[in-house]
This record gives C-alpha cells, structure tokens and sequence, in this order.
C-alpha cells in the first residue's frame, strides 16, 4: 500500500506522473490552480490540477478560449509551431489559475474549455504576500522576490516575420493572496498578440486562408 503523502512537496511532484482525468465530461467547473505539464499547440495545453476527493493530481486537456491557433499539420504547420512556443514560453511548467466556465461544455475533442491565468514575473508587490492559497491542496512553489535591477525583461520572438514580445511569467506563489487583476490573462494575451483568430468556441472553427497563413492573423501589417 502506497504510504500517504506527507507534505505538500512530496505531492507536488507526483505531477510529473499524472494520468488523464476521468471525471465524467461536464462536470468540472470553477477555479483551480494547476501546473501545466505539456502544451500541444497554440490553443491546447495538458493541466495537472488535484481534484476534490482524489488522491493524486490528474491532467485536462485543456482547449483555452477566445481564440485559434493555426493546426500543426499540412501548409499550417510553420505557423502553428511558431505560435506554440510562444504559447510554451508563457506557461509551460508553470503554477497556473485554470477558469473553467460554469456553462462551458467539452470541445468534440473532449477537451475542457477555460482560460489560463499566469503570474507576470513584474507583478506589484502587493501581489505577493504571506497567506494560505492553495487550491485543492495542489502543492504550492516558493514566493518570488521582487523583481531587481537584473530580471529577466521581455522575450522577442518572431512570428510570421512579426517581432512579439513575450512578457517573463512565473508560477503562481501557494503561499500568495492574487487577485485576478493581477495576473496575465493567457487567452486574451495570446488572442491579441500571436496572430491566431478569434473564436468563441461555439461555431464551427474558423477558416485560414493561405495569406492570413503566411503573414499572420494581426490587427495591423508587420512593421
């Protein structure tokens, strides 16, 4: 028999192990923190999170609102590989606010809709102080110190010959009191700044076309 976890380390690192959810679809809804363990693509990523009554954290995969990243595969895929990894360099391995809809359903794909929440490496200060959050008994990852003369500034990645720049995240401190103001909403983040489309996830997922494919899904041309 598996000895109980004795510490909220010691099931914090059972992440790494997690196995998809089996909660039945439809039935998971609110907020939760969670550690992103795999981003597929630039709309999709696997969250670790420790739902109530179960022993050991589990993955969704989740389908983030608001907007669509080009496919990985045929004309798409340069794109959509450009768009993941400025997708990876905002969340993944991170300590995350996952937001799941009350009204929300499951994608076709089973995937669960929500929108991802991230700790800007600059947030205010007050964003930042002793208290018990935890949710769900997750684990919880050391409160950063503020950011000094030396933090790391803003990365400049290149998408459809675009320059974009991503903000530094950290993960979400357990032993923090954040409110959302505070915090990176991912999805209108990246709907705004990667070039993917709008999508409300209730339709039919939008067309590409072959120029919006080769120089991105912006408001205005690159500079």
């Amino acid at each position: 028999m598996r000895a109980p976890m004795e510490t909220t380390k010691k099931r914090y690192e059972l992440i790494s192990g997690a196995e998809r959810a089996s909660t039945p679809k439809h039935k998971i809804c609110g907020a939760m923190l969670g550690k992103v363990i795999k981003v597929h693509d630039g709309d999709t990523c696997w969250v670790a999170v420790l739902l109530p009554g179960r022993a050991r954290p589990e993955y969704l995969r989740v389908r983030m609102l608001g907007y669509d990243a080009p496919e990985l595969k045929g004309k798409s895929l340069d794109y959509a590989k450009e768009v993941r990894d400025v997708l990876r360099k905002l969340i993944l391995g991170k300590v995350v606010l996952l937001a799941i809809p009350p009204d929300e359903k499951d994608d076709p794909y089973g995937r669960t809709l929500g929108h991802i929440y991230v700790m800007p490496r600059d947030a205010p200060a007050r964003a930042i102080r002793a208290s018990r959050f935890c949710c769900f008994g997750l684990g919880s990852v050391d409160a950063p110190t503020p950011p000094g003369p030396d933090a790391k500034e803003a990365e400049r990645v290149t998408v459809r010959g675009r320059k974009v720049e991503v903000p530094p995240t950290i993960s979400i401190p357990g032993n923090a009191t954040v409110a959302i103001g505070d915090m990176l909403c991912v999805n209108v983040w990246m709907a705004d700044h990667s070039g993917s489309k709008p999508y409300d996830g209730k339709k039919g997922r939008p067309e590409w076309t072959d120029g919006e494919l080769e120089r991105g899904y912006f408001p205005q041309a690159p500079e």
